[in-house]
């Protein structure tokens, strides 16, 4: 039986390293696609976008390391009997993965994900705010003497499946710093759903 499951799995691994690209190939992906994201402590969720390019290189047939700059709307919902407050945050976000294919067009994907505030805008029982790009300014909407953060640190894991150059990318994203630097830790976590196309740069 072992032996069976041994033939099985090299077999299954040789048709899958032999339907990889080639080592040494480099990928330009354009993609897009959709947030749903949730603050700690917050009870409802938030849909936004994000958009963006992903630059692959195929360090062997079945591993690459990639690097892509996306801008991602991002934030959470509180909803009570009182108000309904809904943080609605912008920002450039720089993930590195590395990408293990398993079988032919399916890759597993970890990595870490450095994220830069671009904007910041809120609704508080029907009060607007708005906060400029790069600016630490303080955001009374959440409390009194709450500063954003201008830069986060996330964990991204997922997978993604590729037909015929079209790539549906589909992620957790763990968020590991606050979004605030003066209050409660506030970190937010969320489901990325993207679609992209590979265009080959070189071989």
């Amino acid at each position: 039986m072992r032996k069976m499951l041994l033939a099985a799995v090299l077999l299954l691994a040789s048709v899958a390293v032999s339907a990889q690209e080639s080592a040494g190939s480099l990928t330009l992906q354009p993609k897009a696609g959709l947030n749903i994201s949730s603050l700690m402590d917050w009870n409802r969720v938030k849909v936004g976008y994000c958009a963006g390019a992903e630059l692959e290189y195929r360090i062997t047939e079945g591993f690459s390391l990639s690097a892509a700059a996306l801008y991602s709307e991002q934030g959470g919902c509180d909803k009570n009997s009182k108000k309904t407050t809904t943080l609605s945050l912008g920002y450039l976000n720089i993930p590195l993965m590395a990408s293990l294919y398993v079988v032919k067009g399916l890759a597993l994907k970890v990595g870490v994900q450095g994220g830069i505030r671009v904007r910041a805008a809120a609704t508080d029982d029907g009060m607007k705010a708005d906060v400029g790009p790069f600016i630490n300014d303080y955001f009374h909407v959440l409390g009194d003497n709450v500063q954003l953060s201008k830069y986060i640190i996330s964990i991204p894991i997922g997978l993604s499946y590729e037909w015929k150059n079209a790539v549906f990318d589909m992620r957790y994203i763990y968020g590991t710093t606050s979004y605030v630097t003066s209050a409660d830790p506030l970190r937010n976590n969320v489901f990325q759903f993207t679609l992209g196309y590979k265009l080959l740069g070189k071989k």
